[in-house]
């Protein structure tokens, strides 16, 4: 038997990296099993130029989000407030460079990752990318962008996949039934938290208690709305990038009937924010009640 000080270290890296390893590769395993990936569509004579593709995953996996990612969202709302062709592509396919969704293909060019997608974009429908801000405006929106892109994005993350994934998960996202299975409701209760453990630590979110991570959000929540005071839209009148990302994610968290514990702090502080995305829906999306499903699975 191995020393005392040898055995924890093995049993602690085994139990970081190598259980959440294991539970990832039967998840992967069970889900090619029973449901393949889609074949690869849009191909040959049906490709047509000046058109983005954009490949994100089917909306009926959902109710009550356009999208399960937020990324989507985002991305969507921003090509219709650029007014570019664009046509969706529902696919369970992920980028073949860097595994990540959505992703687009435009006159037979992939790109991924919304960082790099709408700059890609920019400059072929030669957009101008400070949006007629000033610098100050554009220094805000980018902060904002990041806040909201690589931390509030985790704590949504964290909530509806570890701390409420039985909820989320058979009442708000379904894989062609994939509930139905046991084996599958199993993976999707052990599997996915020890996943999204692993990623959220990371980023240091997933390193506190479920408490002190809903602080975070309620501090994030008031950063935007003391910065959107009564501005329309986040810099003013008319919408931007940093309005199509804020929808993108607050709307998974707004608009579902689930209990985010920091929640509460939209109506006691910030009154401002859900009024603020009913704006962008209803300018962006007026077509939202054809699109997304509202009633229970």
């Amino acid at each position: 038997m191995l020393p005392q000080p040898y055995f924890t270290i093995a049993a602690t890296v085994g139990t970081i990296f190598l259980v959440p390893l294991v539970l990832k590769k039967l998840l992967g395993f069970t889900l090619r099993t029973f449901f393949p990936k889609t074949e690869e569509p849009l191909i040959g004579d049906d490709w047509k130029e000046g058109v983005v593709y954009l490949y994100m995953f089917p909306r009926r996996w959902t109710r009550q989000m356009l999208n399960l990612s937020p990324f989507a969202i985002k991305l969507e709302s921003w090509l219709r407030m650029r007014s570019i062709p664009y046509q969706v592509v529902e696919t369970n396919k992920f980028s073949k460079h860097t595994k990540q969704i959505p992703y687009i293909k435009y006159n037979g060019q992939e790109v991924s990752d919304t960082y790099f997608i709408i700059p890609f974009l920019e400059d072929k429908f030669s957009l101008s990318r400070d949006e007629g801000l000033t610098k100050q405006q554009q220094g805000a929106s980018r902060a904002t962008i990041r806040m909201v892109d690589d931390c509030t994005s985790i704590i949504n993350f964290v909530f509806r996949y570890k701390y409420l994934s039985k909820d989320f998960v058979l009442k708000y996202f379904r894989i062609y039934g994939i509930n139905n299975f046991l084996l599958l409701k199993l993976l999707y209760k052990y599997a996915m938290p020890a996943m999204i453990s692993v990623r959220a630590k990371a980023s240091s979110v997933g390193r506190h208690e479920e408490a002190d991570v809903s602080v975070l959000a309620e501090d994030d929540f008031r950063a935007i709305s003391n910065y959107l005071g009564d501005n329309e839209f986040f810099n003013g009148s008319s919408p931007g990038l940093v309005d199509c990302t804020l929808f993108g994610h607050l709307s998974q968290i707004v608009y579902l009937d689930l209990a985010f514990p920091f929640k509460d702090v939209l109506n006691d502080e910030c009154t401002n924010i859900v009024p603020y995305l009913d704006r962008f829906r209803d300018r962006i999306w007026p077509d939202w009640k054809n699109l997304v499903n509202d009633n229970p699975f």
